[in-house]
């Protein structure tokens, strides 16, 4: 009888010891600082921006025209510029963000490489230009939401930059831009189909 009592004593005193060993009780995460529609939103930029960047890095590989690898080159610079701030804003305020590839851009990307030439060049500016026109819009309806001050100092600062790059790739395309008012055709390329990503 008392041994059965020890080994029972012996049991008890043993589980919280190998659960603390095992690490068998892992840590929760932490809350997120920001609302949910404000997180999702962080979430959503953050991700769109990760993917600018692949479709960018794709036009600077694959164009043979010098303004659009130019204009590919400085939307990936400032894009990885961005998604830093982005990142960092996400990791205060404890919002898991991916750089992981969407489906929507890998199916984009496989579309845009089977292209040559100068549809590619179409193709690719016009994908960039909706993409940014996309991402325009989510800034403007998450602003009047944002409560965070340092979300809403994001969305102030990012939202004229964005509009800047859908300018720039209208202009190269031809096409209106995020203003809608038309922009004289400009560079080598010229409006075509569109591609929506």
């Amino acid at each position: 009888m008392k041994t059965r009592t020890f080994k029972n004593w012996l049991f008890c005193l043993l589980i919280p010891l190998l659960a603390t060993v095992s690490g068998a009780a892992p840590a929760a995460p932490e809350p997120s600082l920001l609302t949910p529609k404000e997180a999702t939103f962080l979430q959503t930029a953050f991700q769109s921006g990760t993917d600018k960047v692949k479709l960018a890095d794709l036009g600077v590989s694959k164009t043979g025209d010098a303004a659009v690898k130019d204009a590919a080159r400085q939307l990936m610079l400032d894009h990885q510029k961005l998604n830093g701030e982005m990142m960092a804003l996400a990791t205060a305020k404890k919002v898991e963000v991916t750089d992981a590839a969407t489906a929507e851009v890998t199916k984009l990307m496989e579309e845009l490489n089977k292209k040559e030439g100068r549809e590619f060049d179409r193709a690719f500016i016009e994908a960039m230009l909706q993409w940014h026109l996309k991402d325009v819009k989510l800034f403007d309806a998450a602003g009047p939401q944002a409560m965070d001050e340092q979300v809403k100092l994001l969305i102030t600062n990012v939202t004229p930059i964005l509009k800047e790059f859908a300018t720039k790739l209208a202009m190269l395309q031809g096409a209106p831009g995020p203003g809608g008012a038309s922009i004289g055709k400009a560079g080598a390329v010229k409006s075509g189909p569109a591609v929506k990503p």
